[in-house]
Formats: C-alpha cells, sequence, structure tokens
C-alpha cells in the first residue's frame, strides 16, 4: 500500500490510515463495507468495544482470505471489566491478538482509577495479547496521569483533529512528540462534512488547484503534514479509493499548510448549511455519537448534550443565581421560554457570567398565543439581552393561533433566514403534529423537545423513529420521573444493577439511558452538588444494549399506582439543603366584607400574579355563587391570621388565565361545596391551602329569585366598589347570558359548569358562545366519568394516554380539562390526591388525537351510575 508506516516508541509499525467501523455503524453489520475497504486496500481496520460490531469485522477478516501478518487492527476499551472487554473483543474478531489496544475515552477508565487500568493493558502486551498499546480522546492532563504509573509509554493518541480545531490541540500535538506518542486524527474532514463555506474552503481550494487533486484529498494531505495517522470510513468504494490515492501524492507545501492552519484558526462559518445526508457526515467520523454529533451533523452548529432548564417549576421568579451557579459548574445550554416569565432574569445570568456569546447555547419557546409570534420572540431577544438565539421552539401545538401551522412555522423560518435564530424547532409535537408542520415546511425542525423517561418511552418509540427518519433530535425533559415521582416502580430494578455496575447513581443511569435514546437531556436543580453529578455523565462509558433493553422492558410495565413517599413537585430546591424553599408568605389581611375576601399579600417576587387573598394568595370565586357564609368567612379569616407570615410550600403553579376584565385567574381552585357540605369542612380547606391550592371556591347557596337586572346590577357596584375584583356566573346556560347581557354593563368574567367527557357533546357550543364573548370557562365535577361511571368507553383513552405519559387517569381527565382552556374546580379530603392534582401543572399537554379521542367517546355516553 503507498501510504507509509509510521514507527511506535515500542519499535512496533503502524499503517497511517485506517478504516474505521465505529460510531454511526453501530451495532450493525458492516462486514461488507469491511470487505469493500479490504479489497480497495486498507489494511488497517479501527474498530471499538462500543460499536458493538467486532463480530462482523471478524467476518470480514475471515472472508478476506489476507494473512494475520497483512492486517493491523485497533480495537478500543469502552466500558465495564477490562479483562472481559478485552477477551471478548479477541473472541468477536476472531484473532488471538491485537495489534493496538486503547482507553477509548478517559470517562472509560473505572472509578477514575488510570493506574489500575493501565496496569492490566501493560500485562496485555507483556503477554502477547496485543503488541501496542494507547489511549484514544485524552487530554495532556489525562495523559499525564498515565505517565505518573506507566512503565510502557501509550504508543498512540487517537483524537478528533481537523483545521478548525488544530489551533486548540497544538500544544497537545506538540506534546505527543515529546514523549513519542503517535497522533491518530478522525473526522478531519469536518471542514467539508460540517461546516462547509468557511474561512478553511479558500486554501484548501488553491492547494486542490495546483495539484489537481480533490479539497478532500487535500485535507488528508494535511493530516500528513501533521504526522498523524488518518481514520476515515465510508461505504462508498469510490471514496475509498479517493482517500487511498493520498499516499502516492506529493506532500503540502510549507506555506500551503500554514494558509491552512491560518484560515482554519478563524473557527468554523457560524451558519453551515446542512450536509447532503446524515451518513455522508459520518463518513469520517470515527467516535462515539452523541445527540450533540448528530444535531451538529444535520444542522450545522452544534447543541450541546445537556442543558439546564429555567422553567416551569421556576415560572416568575429570580434564578439568575441559580443558572450563574449552573454556568460556573459547566453547563454551556440554557433553556427557557415566554411562559416561565423569567427571561430578563436569563440575561441578568448570561451577563453577570462574562462568558461569551460563543460559548453559550441558548433555547426558548413561543407560548402564549394571546401575543403574536413576532412580539413574543422580539421580547425573548429583549428581555435575555441577546441578538440572536441558538434555538427557538414552539412550545406545544396548542398554542399554534387558529390551528395555523403553516403560518407559524413560516414566521419561525423568517426568524432563521434573518439570522435571528440559529435553529428551529418543536416541543410536545405528536407525529400528528410534526406532519402537519412538514406539509409546508421549506426548513425542518431542527429538535422536537419532549417529556421521556423509561415509563412513556413505550408510548413514545414511534415518535423517536420518526424523529430519526426525518433527521429530528429529540430532548428530554422530565426524564427522572421514575425517581422523583415513581419510585419503588418496576425500573428501580435495572436502574440499581446498572448504577452498581458503573458505580454511579441512578439518576445518572437515567441520563445515561437518555444518551442511549440519542437525546439532548434537559434538566434543573438548585444544588450545585447535583448539577456535578448530571454533568459527570459525559465522562461516563455507555450502558450496554442489555441494561438499556432491561430499563425499556421496566418501564412498559408501567409506573406504580401510587408513590407515597415521592416527592412532591414543589418548585426551586433549596441550595443548602435537601429540603423544599419557601416562597412566599403571608402578609397582613387587608380588609373583608361579607361578600368578598381581599388580602394583601407581600411576596418576594411578582406580587402582581397573585389574583386574591387567603394562603399564598386565596382567589376567593365570587361568581354566581354569590355570597360567602359567615361562618365560612370567619374561618377564613382566622386561617390567614393563623398562616401569619409563616412560609408556605409552593407548587408549579398552574397557568393563569386572563379574564376580560384585565384581572388574572389561577386554572385550578380547591372547591368547599358539594361532597364538603359537611359539619366542619375547615381542616380539608386548611389541607388544600397547605398543599399549594391558591384558589379557594366557596358558596351560600342560590339566589332566591329571577331578577338577572338587579342581581347583576349589584353585582357590578361590588366591583366597582373594589370589594370583589372580578364577578361571573355559574351554571348559566346561552339563554341565561343573552337576558344577562340586556342589561349588563360589564361583562361575566367565568362561568362555572359541570364538565366532563361524557357532557362536552351537549357543552360544545356553550364553550364556543364563552370563547366568543371572552368568558372563561370553570370546570367541576369533571372527574365524574371516573368516580361515577367507571368502566365506560373513555376508559381506554384515558387509559392510553395515563400509559403513555406515566401518570393516573385523574390527571388525564385534568389535562383533558386544561386542552378545554378550563379552570379546574376540585377537591378532595385527601392530601396525597391533592398532590396529585396539582402535579398535572408539571405535565406535558395531552395530543390533539388524545382529546379527540377522548370526546369521540364520551359523545357515546357514560355507562349506568356506579353502586
Amino acid at each position: 500500500m503507498p501510504f507509509p508506516v509510521l514507527s511506535l516508541n515500542d519499535g512496533n509499525k503502524i499503517p497511517s490510515v485506517a478504516f474505521g467501523s465505529g460510531s454511526v455503524n453501530k451495532g450493525k453489520d458492516i462486514h461488507q463495507y469491511v470487505e469493500q475497504a479490504l479489497d480497495a486496500g486498507f489494511t488497517h481496520i479501527d474498530t471499538a468495544q462500543f460499536y458493538a460490531n467486532e463480530q462482523f469485522v471478524g467476518l470480514a477478516i475471515q472472508k478476506s482470505g489476507l494473512s494475520r501478518e497483512d492486517l493491523f487492527v485497533t480495537s478500543k476499551f469502552g466500558f465495564g471489566n477490562v479483562q472481559d472487554a478485552f477477551r471478548a473483543s479477541l473472541k468477536n474478531l476472531g484473532l488471538s491478538y491485537l495489534d493496538l489496544y486503547l482507553i477509548h475515552t478517559p470517562g472509560s477508565v473505572p472509578n477514575g482509577d488510570f493506574e489500575g487500568v493501565w496496569q492490566q493493558f501493560e500485562d496485555f502486551k507483556k503477554s502477547g495479547l496485543v503488541k501496542s498499546i494507547g489511549v484514544s480522546n485524552f487530554t495532556i492532563e489525562d495523559l499525564q496521569k498515565i505517565l505518573k504509573v506507566a512503565k510502557i509509554k501509550p504508543a498512540v493518541n487517537q483524537i478528533r483533529l481537523h483545521p478548525y480545531n488544530y489551533a486548540e490541540h497544538a500544544a497537545l500535538l506538540d506534546y505527543h512528540a515529546k514523549h513519542g506518542i503517535v497522533t491518530e486524527a478522525y473526522s478531519s474532514l469536518a471542514p467539508i462534512t460540517t461546516y462547509p463555506g468557511g474561512p478553511v474552503d479558500a486554501p484548501l481550494k488553491a492547494a486542490a488547484y495546483r495539484l489537481g487533486i480533490t479539497p478532500t484529498q487535500v485535507i488528508f494531505l494535511w493530516v500528513r503534514a501533521k504526522g498523524a495517522v488518518i481514520v476515515t470510513t465510508s461505504s462508498n468504494k469510490e471514496h475509498l479509493k479517493e482517500y487511498l490515492a493520498v499516499g502516492d501524492l506529493p506532500p503540502l507545501t510549507e506555506e500551503e499548510v500554514a494558509e491552512i492552519d491560518k484560515a482554519g484558526a478563524q473557527g468554523p462559518p457560524k451558519f453551515s448549511p446542512p450536509p447532503p445526508s446524515y451518513a455522508e457526515k459520518f463518513e469520517d467520523d470515527d467516535r462515539v455519537l452523541t445527540a450533540e454529533d448528530v444535531f451538529e451533523a444535520l444542522i450545522g452548529p452544534p447543541i450541546p448534550a445537556i442543558a439546564f432548564g429555567t422553567g416551569t417549576a421556576n415560572r416568575s421568579k429570580d434564578v439568575h443565581q441559580y443558572i450563574e451557579q449552573a454556568l460556573d459548574t459547566g453547563f454551556t445550554h440554557i433553556d427557557t421560554a415566554q411562559i416561565y416569565e423569567n427571561e430578563k432574569f436569563v440575561g441578568v445570568a448570561i451577563r453577570e457570567s462574562k462568558l461569551n456569546r460563543d460559548e453559550l447555547f441558548v433555547t426558548s419557546k413561543y407560548g402564549d398565543a394571546r401575543t403574536t409570534v413576532k412580539e413574543a420572540f422580539h421580547t425573548t431577544l429583549k428581555d435575555t439581552g441577546l441578538k440572536q438565539l441558538d434555538l427557538y421552539l414552539i412550545h406545544f401545538p396548542r398554542v399554534i393561533p387558529n390551528g395555523d401551522y403553516e403560518g407559524i412555522w413560516k414566521e419561525f423560518e423568517g426568524f432563521k433566514e434573518a439570522g435571528l435564530t440559529k435553529s428551529i424547532g418543536v416541543s410536545n409535537f405528536a407525529i400528528g403534529d410534526l406532519e402537519k408542520l412538514l406539509k409546508t415546511a421549506k426548513i425542518k425542525p431542527a429538535v422536537n423537545q419532549i417529556q421521556l423517561h423509561p415509563y412513556n418511552i413505550a408510548q413514545n418509540a414511534a415518535l423517536l423513529d420518526y424523529h430519526a427518519k426525518h433527521g429530528i433530535i429529540t430532548e428530554a425533559y422530565s426524564s427522572l420521573i421514575p425517581i422523583t415521582r415513581f419510585p419503588g416502580g418496576p425500573v428501580d430494578a435495572p436502574l440499581q444493577a446498572a448504577a452498581t455496575r458503573l458505580g454511579i447513581t441512578p439518576t445518572q443511569v437515567i441520563f445515561l439511558w437518555v444518551r442511549a435514546k440519542g437525546a439532548v437531556v434537559v434538566t434543573t436543580s438548585s444544588s450545585k452538588d447535583h448539577l456535578k453529578e448530571y454533568l459527570a455523565v459525559g465522562d461516563l462509558p455507555p450502558l450496554t444494549e442489555d441494561e438499556v433493553a432491561a430499563i425499556d422492558k421496566a418501564g412498559a410495565q408501567g409506573p406504580p399506582r401510587r408513590s407515597p413517599s415521592s416527592p412532591p413537585a414543589y418548585s426551586v430546591l433549596s441550595p443548602d439543603s435537601k429540603e423544599h424553599a419557601p416562597i412566599a408568605s403571608i402578609s397582613d389581611l387587608e380588609s373583608l366584607d361579607v361578600d368578598v375576601l381581599d388580602t394583601r399579600m407581600r411576596r418576594r417576587a411578582n406580587r402582581d400574579r397573585i389574583v386574591g387573598a387567603l394562603g399564598m394568595a386565596v382567589w376567593l370565586s365570587v361568581l354566581y355563587l354569590m355570597w360567602v357564609s359567615t361562618g365560612m368567612n370567619k374561618f377564613l379569616v382566622e386561617e390567614t391570621k393563623r398562616q401569619g407570615s409563616r412560609p408556605l410550600l409552593r407548587r408549579m403553579p398552574f397557568p393563569y388565565i386572563p379574564l376580560n376584565d384585565g384581572n388574572k385567574i389561577p386554572s385550578i381552585a380547591f372547591g368547599t361545596g358539594g361532597v364538603r357540605r359537611i359539619k366542619d369542612p375547615n381542616q380539608f380547606i386548611r389541607q388544600g391551602i397547605e398543599t399549594g391550592f391558591t384558589h379557594i371556591d366557596a358558596a351560600q347557596g342560590v339566589i332566591q329569585n329571577d331578577d338577572y337586572q338587579g342581581i347583576w346590577k349589584e353585582f357590578e357596584v361590588l366591583k366597582e366598589a373594589g370589594l370583589t375584583k372580578s364577578i361571573g356566573v355559574s351554571n348559566f346556560k346561552i339563554d341565561d347570558f343573552e337576558k344577562l347581557f340586556k342589561t349588563a354593563k360589564i361583562k361575566p368574567a367565568v362561568n362555572q359548569i359541570k364538565l366532563h367527557p361524557y357532557n362536552i357533546a351537549e357543552n360544545a357550543e356553550l364553550l364556543e358562545y364563552h370563547a366568543k364573548h371572552g368568558i372563561v370557562t370553570e370546570a367541576y365535577s369533571s372527574l365524574i366519568p371516573i368516580r361515577n361511571h367507571p368502566g365506560g368507553p373513555i376508559d381506554a383513552p384515558i387509559n392510553a394516554a395515563a400509559q403513555r405519559l406515566g401518570i393516573t387517569p385523574t390527571q388525564v381527565i385534568f389535562l383533558w380539562v386544561r386542552a378545554k382552556r378550563a379552570v379546574i374546580v376540585t377537591t378532595s379530603s385527601s392530601k396525597e390526591h391533592l398532590e396529585e392534582y396539582l402535579a398535572v401543572g408539571d405535565l406535558p399537554p395531552l395530543t390533539d388525537e388524545e382529546v379527540a379521542a377522548i370526546d369521540k367517546a364520551g359523545a357515546q355516553g357514560a355507562p349506568p351510575l356506579a353502586a
């Protein structure tokens, strides 16, 4: 073969070009490609334990008919027991010895025991089982750890090397030269396959023109000029011939090498058109494949494979100190959103971090249909203090104004084309939603951010396959649900088994599982130790295929029905304690009228989000329910005073819904009526407040007359006097509204009605009337299908959605109510049930298909009342 061989520091020699079998070919039968490479003239085959295809490499070697001496075979240790892994590699390859054995990454070293692992490598060499030993992806610091204890120096260090990262690797290459370590280079074609149109193009083309060769061949000549072994791959035989022809070419001039180095030091282009295909990108990529790699291949700008999330639980809060802590710990990807209402604090943290803009990856999301897309986007830029986002997402399908997928995506494409965001994508989209988008999209969504964990992987399998088919990256949030919400479930055993094998935590195992799914991890914590724990996953070896399969299989059984020991989904954890941090306290009771409670509350942040009185600003419904009973009033006053300034825990808030009078209403309420018509309901109301309810719904009875005009006039007086913030009605039909509207100066803000899947069809016209007149719907008795009519036709779609999301049927019904844009009014004397209800605030929405399926089943009618 025309490529020269290079001498190693142990006296052995290595062919200076290798065919790589890894990364994108993980687990695949590639023996025909290896045979093709051998037939084309390659004699150096590079594989690894992690690639899970050594047996196919072995098959190709056997079929080639080449003598063992004519081949140079490299493999790598990636995880598990070193002895077991090495013996398995020999067995799979069908060889009695290896030419070169490498530690795949520093993270592959169990428990960071560099000395112990290297001693075993030295033993392999001394016993003749491997001719040379070395490392891969090691930094200078990693090499120093080895050299401190090594009796035999590493022969090679295989690293990613191309013109755009040469400057940052210059010191490492000098260190290699000083210690006689040969450099092996993979991903050298990145300037062509990943970053076309960059500053390196010009010197590459100039040299290609002078020599009458291709830019690809120029890059390989550049690698040779650095004294490195080329590690490349392709399934295209013509490409293989092109690569091998470099062995016959004259070298680049010193000036040409210098020009390429100088251009590469400018860095890759900020925007790179996607390469022709996913496969072509990885024709030169022989490394561990991550979501970050795939995104870089398909989209251009790379995405960090783990993100710090600022949302839901941190809504409206000053989170800048937590973001600063995350950035200081090592996070570079910040995920925020319009509806989190904390983008200003994200901006503060970014400015105070002093990090360069190109060191950060910032994602935000459009999520409020009450604002235009353009307004929301520019507000996000203003609040974060950025001129450009890295990624902008549609938060939910339901926020698309009027369901106009084409229109909203065209606006998103406009942001990207204008350079205001590098990439665009979606969140919480089902296959049906993606199909609607792709019908008219000129630019595909780069990502789809979804809730993904072992208990819902089976339901999301088709969606992940769809992502892969269309080159859409999966971002995964709420992945720790098996630990935080459903402890004691079937997933615990395989998580613990993998944790024990690797010497890590179950949390880290889940994140390795997410990585195995090729997804970006979106997570959060106010604990610095937890953040370090999360980031350490980047250095860990992957789970085995058997471990991933065991977790999937356990997850398919579904979560435990109830997890009383699981912590409630409260907001930010205190950084110096495992306890949940108090967020608000009751201040003083300003005034009280027999009709209305109106308390004033001082909160640490965002007082204007508090809508009413009691506890954590209890919002007392004064609707057609009209008068709050005197006895109830006394209790509420006493409870308010009793709470005093006591800190209260607060869950992630349900979104506030704007009323037509400018006020806002919490979208879940604790109801004191109906089944609460008992002698002393006070203990249950107190429990509701302490659990986290901030909206209390109470009533005395019914009106005693039919004087719509007279009673509404009194209501309007109450509002104008400031005794109640909003007024509304309950159990009104369209005819009742028409009577009211004849004389009303102020429209009703809400109409509270019985609403559940079995009566949605008969209420459809009323809900449309509400929407037309800006009246918010409040829904009570929504759990009737479960409590009064079990075994009915809606059980199937509700259970299917529960299984997909890993939640309870009760929670599915409340998500269904939210999909109808209604406030939930519910109650329970069980604290566990209240926590279950409030946890819905953390959940992603139902898909359009799931809502439609529940509606369709409900239209069939309810079965007879349960006994």
